[in-house]
């Protein structure tokens, strides 16, 4: 328990609970099960197993079986097979990817979280709904997530199920909860009757 202690006083971890540890060596423990983590005050961590190295000031969570790493920063809830951290530099990598916006779902293969904000999205895709086959979708070769405000997606291609129907070099999505002037999520929808539809608002803020 010194040792725990001694650990996470260290790497500025303010709360860590498990149903087990296990100490490596003065520098490297393993925490398992229903692990729950908080650093800075900024990012919380729920995983299956987390291991913390106290010399090269790395975090590493990953999920067992069907269990998912849930990531908290102050932004987003997001979800992912493994997450690797840096507890110097704030940054880190996750890998598969699920980040939940008002509007739908993004998955990524990868993700870099390059700031404290800001995460790199790469093979990113973007649906209303959470299914496996979504009726429609948006990919992108790569997107960026600026925060909770807006993401800039590159190579952009939509798709009606697997189908690519229009690609465009870059296109910007806002996703911010407060008030702003912008385009807003595109909608899609499929009728049988009257085929594909398309809109696209914006929303004009007008401050008093």
């Amino acid at each position: 328990h010194a040792v725990v202690h001694d650990l996470a006083r260290s790497l500025k971890v303010l709360h860590i609970k498990s149903l087990s540890q296990s100490i490596n060596n003065k520098n490297q423990i393993t925490f398992q099960g229903e692990v729950e983590v908080v650093v800075d005050k900024k990012l919380r961590v729920w995983a299956d197993r987390v291991f913390v190295d106290k010399t090269k000031q790395i975090l590493i969570a990953e999920s067992s079986g069907k269990g998912v790493v849930s990531i908290e920063d102050n932004t987003f809830l997001i979800l992912a097979d493994r997450f690797e951290f840096d507890l110097i530099k704030k940054t880190g990598y996750a890998t598969q990817l699920c980040l939940h916006v008002d509007e739908g779902y993004f998955f990524a293969k990868r993700a870099e979280k390059i700031n404290e904000m800001d995460w790199i999205l790469e093979d990113m895709s973007y649906t209303a709904c959470d299914a496996s086959h979504p009726h429609w979708s948006l990919c992108a070769r790569r997107a960026t997530v600026h925060g909770s405000y807006f993401v800039r997606l590159s190579g952009l291609v939509f798709k009606i199920n697997q189908m690519p129907i229009i690609g465009l070099p870059r296109f910007i999505v806002p996703i911010q909860g407060r008030s702003k002037s912008g385009f807003l999520m595109p909608r899609f929808a499929f009728d049988y009757q009257y085929g594909f539809g398309y809109k696209q608002e914006y929303y004009k803020y007008l401050s008093a």
